[in-house]
């Protein structure tokens, strides 16, 4: 055949299956170029002119060539990622970005709207903004998700139905609500596209075996040799597929930029090829565990990485499945001996904690501090600090690793902005107290709060299957607490002198101040309520009825914090969703005559409602 000819062919076959005119038919002409339904200009610059941009450029003067090389490489797997993060949060995300780069060139007369909406998506990571008042907005012409709806699971599944349906077919709960695996409906169509990738990608059939079968309902004649619950979800009205076929495009891409950075790296950092490596296969194998016990153990040079699919917070039905971020880091050697230095000897706190089933935990672990060279998906924006991994057999056997993003946590306009709404919603005689260094011990010890306590329930459940959607808010909640319940522990063994110690204190009460009701569906918010209102109930916080300011009791802050953390532990540990869902529907209630008052409080002085981050790596 004609080489023109086949290819003709082809893009014929690819317009039929993309659901475009047939071949020979007529065309009509393109619709006009145009914004109808995007934000007008004044509406995106009620969001932007309250935005601010920070922008991170660490000096990369001591990386090698080999890891500027490798750098090149972990930046295209984030943009790869960057995108499967965004179509994990709304389906037309994709489009949205490519249609307004397409807009920019074909109107020029719009270019100031377009580069605002833009701006709004890159902000927001898709087309959904939040407004004053948390208040979610498409600002494109696209459907507003339900609250706490992805594109994980089916669209217009429900909580009720879905568990009726786990109910029916507890065979399936593993493989549906695995933390890496997207719930399809029984669909002709959908199925035929899986079926189309797995075809594209035939290693991923050898390492997952059913998944075939699985997808397109029939099982093969040696059906025996598949795993055992194959068979139940062929015939079920809903299938999952894993990550790493669900994105197979952008991971195997993201897997061959791996191999590359590692094979570059080899010599030069062993260590840090090996963690790349591993996760290059992990993505394949769906499977992080190789991976993270390699970067968990390594002893690494200047890079380090986060790469994956690892917090849940996105996730509003059942708060399992794991959304893709990555951050590229470069380590600060002697801040990270300095921290690591300090955080030793955890078993006695663990014992110490106010419950009674401790458990065995590394007397010290990981501690790094960074700064951030770019963030992207799930990892992008403000965030301060993470301690990874999450999952209880992983970090049994091998522990987990904290990472401190100094450039991001000393910034000095993020820490002037949170002093000013501290000082605006605090009485004057505690003014002064918040420091920067307060705020970072906090975040520290925050992340090791994450580590004590327990992962697993009564009956031996991870807390994730126990506690499903409410999990994060008690384990952000429990990890809180415990920073603020160290605080006279930490004292004790010199880490914390009286003025550091009245600052971190400090820092604890500017973390429970929130400018607007949260959504049940946020885990930060939920359990920052839930703390402000069990200290008002406890005398620590009171409004001056004078000042209408928010007045603290330093000598009742030690007893409640340990109060709280002992219910909050004991809910933990009995793994009660009754329970724990009575006890956030207890705390998390919104006064306005208290909250409302704050909140008031806090918008007068908010200059910043959203940071924008920016990254010279990037060439932004």
């Amino acid at each position: 055949m004609n080489g023109h000819l086949a290819r003709g062919r082809r893009l014929c076959i690819a317009a039929v299956l993309a659901g475009l005119a047939a071949c020979g038919q007529p065309h009509h002409a393109p619709a006009p170029p145009s914004l109808a339904g995007y934000w007008d200009r004044p509406h995106a610059r009620d969001v932007l002119d309250h935005t601010r941009t920070l922008r991170l450029a660490p000096d990369l003067s001591a990386l090698s060539p080999n890891e500027r090389a490798a750098l090149d490489d972990l930046l295209a797997v984030g943009a790869e990622m960057q995108d499967v993060y965004e179509a994990q949060l709304h389906p037309d995300a994709r489009h949205v970005r490519d249609e307004l780069t397409r807009l920019r060139r074909e109107l020029p007369g719009e270019r100031a709207r377009i580069d605002d909406l833009i701006t709004l998506e890159r902000l927001f990571e898709g087309p959904i903004a939040t407004v004053p008042g948390n208040e979610r907005v498409a600002f494109a012409p696209v459907r507003l998700p339900a609250e706490g709806e992805t594109t994980l699971y089916p669209r217009g599944t429900t909580r009720e139905a879905f568990d009726r349906f786990l109910a029916a077919h507890p065979a399936l709960r593993p493989s549906m609500l695995h933390p890496r695996t997207v719930v399809r409906a029984r669909d002709a169509a959908q199925a035929s596209a899986d079926l189309t990738a797995l075809r594209r990608h035939p290693e991923l059939a050898a390492l997952h075996p059913g998944l075939r079968a699985a997808i397109s309902g029939r099982l093969p004649h040696d059906a025996a040799l598949l795993p055992p619950w194959t068979a139940e979800e062929a015939a079920s009205p809903y299938y999952s597929v894993p990550y790493a076929l669900a994105y197979a495009d952008a991971l195997t891409d993201a897997r061959a930029h791996l191999a590359h950075a590692s094979a570059i790296l080899r010599d030069e950092d062993p260590d840090f090829a090996d963690y790349l490596a591993q996760r290059g296969r992990d993505l394949a194998t769906n499977d992080n565990e190789a991976g993270d016990a390699a970067w968990v153990t390594a002893d690494l040079h200047h890079l380090d990485a986060e790469i994956g699919a690892y917090e849940t917070y996105d996730d509003g039905l059942y708060a399992s499945k794991a959304f893709f971020g990555v951050s590229i880091l470069l380590r600060n050697d002697a801040l990270s001996r300095e921290l690591g230095a300090a955080v030793t000897n955890l078993q006695p706190l663990e014992d110490a904690l106010p419950y009674a089933a401790h458990e065995r935990v590394r007397d010290r672990i990981p501690v790094g501090t960074y700064d951030v060279i770019a963030d992207f998906g799930q990892a992008r924006g403000t965030n301060t600090a993470s301690i990874l991994p999450n999952e209880a057999h992983v970090l049994r056997k091998y522990g987990r690793t904290v990472v401190i993003r100094a450039n991001v946590l000393s910034d000095p306009d993020i820490f002037g902005e949170s002093d000013r709404r501290f000082r605006a919603t605090i009485a004057a005689q505690h003014h002064g107290e918040l420091t920067a260094r307060g705020t970072f011990d906090r975040t520290v010890w925050h992340e090791i709060g994450h580590y004590l306590g327990p992962h697993v329930d009564a009956h031996g459940r991870t807390l994730p299957d126990a506690l499903l959607e409410l999990h994060n808010t008690l384990e952000e909640m429990k990890a809180d607490l415990v920073s603020l319940w160290l605080i006279p522990r930490l004292r004790e063994r010199g880490y914390y002198d009286d003025t550091r110690a009245r600052a971190a204190y400090a820092a604890g009460i500017l973390r429970t101040l929130l400018i607007a009701e949260p959504r049940r569906t946020e885990p930060y918010g939920t359990m920052r309520l839930m703390t402000q209102r069990f200290f008002f109930d406890r005398q620590v916080l009171w409004l001056d009825p004078a000042s209408g300011l928010v007045a603290i009791d330093y000598t009742r802050y030690p007893q409640a914090v340990e109060e709280l953390l002992r219910l909050l532990l004991d809910l933990q540990h009995q793994g009660d969703h009754d329970a724990a869902k009575a006890f956030v529907d207890h705390w998390a209630q919104w006064d306005p005559n208290v909250q409302g008052v704050i909140a008031g409080h806090l918008r007068e002085a908010t200059t910043t409602r959203h940071w924008l981050v920016r990254y010279a790596a990037l060439g932004e």
